[in-house]
C-alpha cells in the first residue's frame, strides 16, 4: 500500500497529494519476489478519503486494480481517488477496482492539488527546507 488517507468530513481542506513521484520497488527486491506480492496506489481509511496522484512514474509493479476497497461494508462513492497525467508500465491499470469512485480530471483541477495551493502557507515554511515548490503546474 502506497496510500492510505483517513478523512472524516467531506469539507475538510485535507488528503494526500504525491505530484512528480517515481513510485518503484526497492532495488534489492527482484521482478521474482514482486510476484508475491500485491501493492496497490492507496486504500481509504475513512469515508472520506482523498489523495491524488498526479505526474507521477508508476513502476509495473501496481496492481492492475490500483486502489484497494476499505472493506466490503464501507461506501466508496464518497472516496476520492483522483489521477492526473501519470505515466510509466504501471499507470495504465483502466478503472480499478473501485472504478466509480476513480477520477480522471482535468489541469484546472489537478492545479487545486499542488503544494502551493493545496497547503495553505506552505510557500513560507517549504522555502525554509529548500524542498521545491510547485504552484499549478
Amino acid at each position: 500500500m502506497i496510500t492510505a488517507q483517513g478523512r472524516t468530513d467531506p469539507n475538510q481542506n485535507a488528503g494526500i497529494s504525491l505530484q512528480n513521484c517515481t513510485i518503484v520497488a526497492a532495488p534489492d527486491f527482484n521482478k521474482t519476489e514482486r510476484q508475491n506480492f500485491t501493492t496497490f496506489l492507496g486504500r481509504p481509511l475513512r469515508n472520506y478519503s482523498r489523495t491524488i496522484v498526479m505526474k507521477s512514474y508508476f513502476e509495473d509493479m501496481i496492481n492492475p486494480q490500483e486502489w484497494s476497497k476499505w472493506d466490503d461494508y464501507r461506501t466508496v462513492e464518497t472516496v476520492e481517488y483522483i489521477e492526473y497525467l501519470n505515466f510509466g508500465p504501471g499507470s495504465d491499470t483502466g478503472t480499478g477496482s473501485n472504478g466509480e469512485a476513480i477520477k480522471r480530471i482535468a489541469v484546472k483541477i489537478a492545479r487545486q492539488f499542488t503544494v502551493g495551493l493545496f497547503l495553505p502557507g506552505a510557500g513560507h515554511w517549504l522555502k525554509t527546507t529548500g524542498i521545491p515548490l510547485s504552484y499549478g503546474s
